[in-house]
Order: C-alpha cells, then structure tokens, then sequence
C-alpha cells in the first residue's frame, strides 16, 4: 500500500551513532514506536564494523551511547526512579545472553541528566544539568522545583527569554558540571566548572555536547555560551570559555574580541591548538561560520579556511591532528570534507 504519515510515525528511527576506539564495533540508537498512539521506545545496539554480524541489542531502553576509552564499555543516558542518570554497560551485556554483564546506574543526582561527555582518559565525566545559577549544588534546584510544584501556578517574568519553542523558561540555566569516577565506577559529587556564567551551558534550545570538550589531557574543559542580559534574545554574541576541570578558577573568555559568534571547541590532540568555529557580523544568525584556530600558549589565532565561500559545520579533529573533518551545505547536498589547518586547502570526502 502507498507510504502515509501513520507508517512514518511507527517507522524505527536509527540515530547517534557512535565509533569503538579501536574502530571495530559502533554503536548506535533505534527508536521503536509499536502503534501510531504507543510510546516510542529508544534502545541501543551493536554492531562490528569488519566481517559478518547482525546487530544486537545492548540495552532495551537507553540514548546517547558512548564508549569508555578502553572500549571495553559504553556510557549512556536512561531513567531511574524518574529521573535520567548516567549508566554503564559492558559491551558483553546483559542482552548478550547468561554471564553478561549487567547495566549499572553510576549516578544519582536528584536533577535530570540532559548530556555528557567522557574526559580522554576517562577518569572523568563532564555532566550539564538545567539548574538554578543561585544555588549552591543540585539538591538546592531539586527542593526549590519540588516547593514550586506545591504552590501556585503563576509565574512572574522580568526578563526574555520567556520560552524556547516548546518549551517555557522556569528561570533555570543550563550548566557544565564535572564529576571523577570513584573506585567503584560511580561518579563522585559533581563540580560547577561554568560557575559565574548567566547562560546555558549548553545553549538553549538544541545545544549538544558539541558545545563542549575536555583538553587531551583532562584538566581543562572547554565550552561556548551567549552571556545573558537585555540583548540576549536577539544576540547573536555566543563566547568560548576555558575552565580547570575541577572548578578551582572561573571560566576565561577566550574570544571576547569578536562580538559575533564563536562556538563548537575542538582542541588538537597535542592539546597546543583550539580549533572552533566563528561568524563575524554580530546580530546576522545566518552569516559563514569560517574554522577558527587559536594557539593557547601565544594567543595568536587565524581563520583556517578564509578563501573556502561555504559555512563550516560539525568540526572534528583527526586522530594525527593533520586533518580538520567538517560538513557544509553545497548545492543542496550536504557533503564531508577534509581541511588541511595548515594551509586551508579542502579536500571533498562523501559529495
């Protein structure tokens, strides 16, 4: 029978996926709905990469796989008690059949999970949580939405933004905590590293954990943000900040000269280089994001790709630090590239 809209709703949806470090396994996520009224169901699975194999399911209900840097495990997000947390899971799993491993919850903050990402060596987690900036932890914003939810239903704005496309603000903030992992696995008391920064970490309504990265070795996290203020709904000055990991200093703004946008951070792997992604007209949402570089011990930077007329999007490191991977909307196709940092040169990989 012809395709309709109720086929596309129960239609699985494969999504996030997500490479082994050793290049031989991915991981990726699919979204079952089993009737046009029923709950989508998102699960993870695996796949090898070489040779022969079907995919396995790893997890029934998980999102956000990622792999821990021995590849021996993936991270991922799923609820507890109502509440997303932060599990893991050997690769061996429980679906793999009797002896494997089961998933188990390493963390138990009293707040939703919204994303993470792994540090290099994985000792550490970087962890964003939608918080009230005045207080002091994540139990604090906990009590204050649970004293909230028992009294009125009225709500007084004082400022923009008052929603962001669905969703209307209820004064909290998006921002980047960090969290070492314990001897048993679990994450230990997370740290505000975005502490004194009045915006979301990551930006509000579709930031990712794109917006932020660990330095190669661990100790210093990167993160853009737009400073709130009278002009933020319709500025367009997003800023990268640098922070130690473990909240022993305020963020640094790095790019405070250019008042357009600057986001996106990808540190080199040598960790000498900050690479990112710039606009220059302040206020103009759809002008060229050009591939910025900054050496983080001169504080010299320079635009990689300024004679190349398309805008730079999902910046990424190869592993030697001798290629930048980018996509770019071209003629209506949206192509790979590879850009050599040293002289701009762009090279098209998938057209």
């Amino acid at each position: 029978k012809p395709l309709d809209v109720r086929d596309m709703i129960v239609m699985d949806r494969v999504g996030d996926p997500q490479i082994s470090p050793d290049g031989q396994m991915l991981a990726f996520t699919v979204t079952h709905r089993a009737t046009v009224e029923g709950k989508a169901e998102t699960a993870i699975y695996l796949r090898p990469l070489t040779g022969k194999g079907e995919p396995r399911k790893l997890v029934a209900e998980g999102a956000s796989p990622r792999w821990s840097a021995d590849g021996r495990s993936v991270y991922y997000l799923a609820p507890a008690q109502g509440l997303e947390q932060l599990w893991r899971v050997g690769v061996n799993g429980a679906s793999s059949g009797p002896g494997g491993e089961a998933p188990q919850q390493i963390s138990a903050a009293p707040l939703d999970l919204q994303g993470f990402k792994l540090s290099p060596d994985g000792k550490a987690v970087a962890l964003d949580y939608a918080v009230f900036t005045d207080c002091d932890g994540l139990a604090c914003t906990a009590d204050r939405l649970k004293a909230r939810a028992a009294g009125g239903k009225g709500h007084i704005y004082t400022r923009l933004f008052v929603r962001h496309w669905d969703q209307w603000s209820d004064d909290r903030r998006n921002q980047l905590f960090v969290a070492r992992f314990g001897a048993d696995g679990r994450v230990a008391e997370p740290t505000l590293v975005s502490r004194g920064i009045d915006g979301d970490v990551p930006s509000k309504p579709f930031g990712d954990d794109s917006e932020y990265s660990f330095s190669p070795d661990g100790k210093t996290v990167y993160f853009n943000a737009r400073i709130a203020g009278h002009d933020e709904p319709w500025s367009t000055n997003f800023d990268i900040f640098q922070a130690p990991a473990d909240g022993s200093k305020k963020p640094v703004n790095l790019t405070a000269a250019n008042h357009a946008w600057d986001g996106w951070p990808v540190p080199s792997p040598d960790g000498r280089t900050l690479y990112y992604l710039a606009m220059k007209t302040p206020g103009f949402e759809a002008d060229r994001f050009g591939i910025m570089a900054l050496d983080l011990t001169s504080g010299q930077r320079h635009e990689v790709d300024p004679q190349w007329d398309r805008s730079a999007g999902g910046l990424s490191v190869s592993a030697d630090g001798k290629r930048l991977y980018v996509t770019a909307d071209q003629a209506g196709q949206h192509p790979l590239f590879s850009v050599d940092p040293r002289n701009g040169k762009v090279e098209t990989l998938v057209a």
